[in-house]
């Protein structure tokens, strides 16, 4: 059984030019998992996401592949049925813009072997026949990144203890799984995870610990509509600039970049965050992106007036916390943002 992401021939694979901006909208907003060894105790949210879709938040994510895991360690073939997506067509099809069928279940050894299910008639006889070896996942310690990567451990008669790693996605809406691969890792491997922040004292025999990879938001609201200026400016500061340049800027803070945010100020601007206090210069502006940055802050622009007054939904751990109005002025000279409050 040939693993059909990874192609010998250079043909194209699902994450091939033809849904190359689905996949990395997935890496840009995909939430990230390391799962303690308590499955009744409750996923701590280090960094969540106002850019994740709805039912695919770092919590959401974790709830269902601990389902996976239970459902396969119990031998519940009904409850593995539901989890996976149905047949029908999929992102190896082009499906871009909907949820994808069924992909993909495979297991691939060191030697390159690959045993699982490339169709979905194939699926349930596979789980039904590991549950026979007594596979038992154990989501201890792992980082899962959902859609696109993820780890974890498993038991069974055959290979003993062994840790999993692989890719995967994950259909938001139905809460399905479309695609899993894995590739077997040699035992010993150490169960540590860097991706996630870590609350202190956490271990990795602890609650289950979620996380979202950055953007903690979205720059621009998908209904964000450009105004019609009545006035016409210089190149630097006319209305299709300032939106380039508010953008930037909110795009860095989402990124974690607090150098980039305070970049698109002037050297000696005046700003006022949404329900801070005023503050002058680049150095005082940067300051302030990363303490927002370590609050896991995101900004969205949701609208911008012809007379640059814009919308900013805010929002801190993938919550959102209010949409205040701002008046920005942009220097016609340089480009750059001299006020924003």
């Amino acid at each position: 059984m040939k693993r059909k992401n990874d192609r010998e021939d250079g043909s194209a694979s699902p994450t091939g030019p033809g849904v190359r901006l689905s996949v990395v909208l997935a890496l840009a907003a995909t939430a990230l998992v390391a799962a303690g060894a308590h499955a009744e105790t409750a996923t701590v949210v280090t960094r969540g996401s106002a850019a994740l879709p709805v039912r695919c938040s770092p919590a959401d994510v974790a709830g269902l592949l601990q389902s996976f895991a239970d459902a396969e360690a119990r031998g519940d073939v009904a409850a593995l049925d539901r989890l996976f997506a149905p047949p029908g067509p999929n992102e190896r099809q082009g499906v871009t813009r909907a949820e994808s069928g069924f992909v993909e279940y495979s297991v691939t050894d060191r030697s390159g072997r690959t045993v699982g299910a490339l169709d979905r008639s194939q699926l349930l006889p596979y789980f039904a026949s590991r549950h026979a070896l007594h596979e038992f996942p154990d989501l201890s310690a792992w980082p899962f990144r959902v859609t696109i990567n993820y780890v974890l451990r498993a038991s069974a008669d055959d290979l003993g203890e062994r840790v999993l790693a692989g890719k995967g996605e994950i259909n938001c809406a139905s809460g399905t799984i479309p695609l899993l691969q894995i590739d077997l890792e040699p035992p010993g491997t150490p169960s540590t995870q860097s991706q996630c922040p870590e609350p202190s004292g956490w271990t990795a025999d602890g609650p289950l610990l979620a996380c979202a990879m950055r953007p903690s938001a979205w720059a621009v609201a998908p209904g964000f509509k450009a105004a019609k200026p009545k006035r016409s400016l210089p190149a630097r500061c006319a209305y299709d600039a300032a939106v380039s340049r508010i953008s930037d800027a909110f795009g860095a803070l989402d990124d974690g970049h607090a150098a980039g945010f305070a970049g698109a100020f002037a050297a000696r601007a005046v700003f006022r965050p949404p329900g801070g206090t005023a503050v002058r210069g680049r150095a005082a502006i940067r300051r302030y992106a990363a303490r927002a940055i370590a609050r896991v802050a995101g900004w969205t622009l949701t609208k911008l007036t012809p007379a640059y007054r814009a919308g900013v939904e805010v929002s801190e751990n993938g919550r959102i916390i209010g949409e205040p109005t701002v008046r920005i002025s942009v220097s016609c000279r340089s480009g750059l943002v001299t006020s924003f409050r």
